[in-house]
């Protein structure tokens, strides 16, 4: 969508050479590296863009007030659409969130940084279908870790560390594009993260003996003889706290139980309930640590 004068949309961008003319001095024209040239009202260049509206004061007043904006045209339109007050969902491909950002740290567009820390934690949900879409965090959590640390977002930092650390194992063996320290401190804290779960687990073990995860549930039996799906159940926690070592996802193993035969009455998750409240302290504890030191400004350094 584009701007007009009256900030409900934009005018369609001439064709590439075409003279652009700035009707009634309110629209001045933000070209981009392949010539296309968007219309914008200069009030908002002014309010939002301080380099931009230098640029605009040392024009000529006569004739097209154009500036040479450094960006491709794709990246332009969806910095503008951002800024656009009638557009309350801006559309914006993960593929050039980074260089939007970028285009808005060089000019100095505070919005697109806001709108991005708020984009990145909110999640939608089509009225029609009734499906909730995921936030830019929970999809993209390596994408929005390398924008906080390059940009220097610090209120959304914290959140995008959590959500890498939490991420499985195998997804993090590719390149991440960050700082070699924070690629270092990332899978030092999974390592350090890990170790606790795998605490937590020993002392299910300690608590019933060792099992066996190839036996099967095949009752009727006891609890003290359901060896199958106990096993299956420890198996699946040893996974989550070395995979992805957070609460979130130990809690949601530690409950999803595996079901054993029907005349089987399982309750291991029950038994061990006193465990689980002493291990979500310490879990909780371990995560409010990481927030503290990101609040008082402890990086990776």
């Amino acid at each position: 969508m584009y701007f007009t004068s009256s900030l409900a949309s934009f005018l369609p961008p001439p064709y590439e050479g075409q003279l652009y003319h700035q009707p009634k001095g309110y629209l001045v024209g933000l070209a981009s590296n392949e010539g296309t040239v968007f219309s914008f009202p200069h009030q908002l260049i002014m309010y939002h863009s301080q380099p931009m509206y230098t640029q605009i004061y040392r024009l000529p007043f006569s004739g097209c007030r154009q500036i040479r904006v450094e960006s491709t045209a794709q990246v332009l339109r969806q910095v503008l659409d951002i800024l656009d007050p009638s557009i309350s969902n801006p559309k914006v491909d993960p593929d050039t969130i980074f260089d939007v950002l970028s285009i808005a740290d060089r000019y100095e567009i505070s919005a697109v940084r806001d709108w991005f820390q708020e984009a990145a934690i909110t999640s939608r949900t089509n009225y029609l279908t009734g499906v909730k879409t995921k936030c830019i965090l929970q999809s993209h959590p390596l994408l929005v870790l390398r924008c906080c640390i390059h940009f220097k977002l610090i209120p959304l930092l914290y959140d995008a560390a959590e959500m890498v650390i939490g991420y499985h194992t195998s997804l993090l063996n590719a390149d991440l594009d960050i700082p070699e320290r924070w690629g270092l401190w990332i899978h030092n804290e999974k390592q350090k993260r890990g170790r606790i779960y795998a605490r937590f687990v020993d002392q299910i073990n300690s608590h019933w003996g060792p099992t066996d995860p190839s036996i099967s549930c095949t009752g009727p039996c006891y609890l003290h003889e359901c060896h199958g799906a106990r096993s299956r159940w420890i198996v699946a926690l040893e996974r989550a706290g070395r995979d992805t070592p957070c609460w979130k996802s130990f809690r949601q193993a530690y409950w999803n139980a595996p079901s054993a035969c029907s005349a089987c009455r399982v309750h291991f998750p029950t038994d061990c309930y006193n465990l689980y409240c002493t291990w979500k302290k310490q879990a909780r504890s371990m995560e409010h640590e990481l927030a503290e030191r990101f609040r008082d400004g402890c990086l990776p350094s």
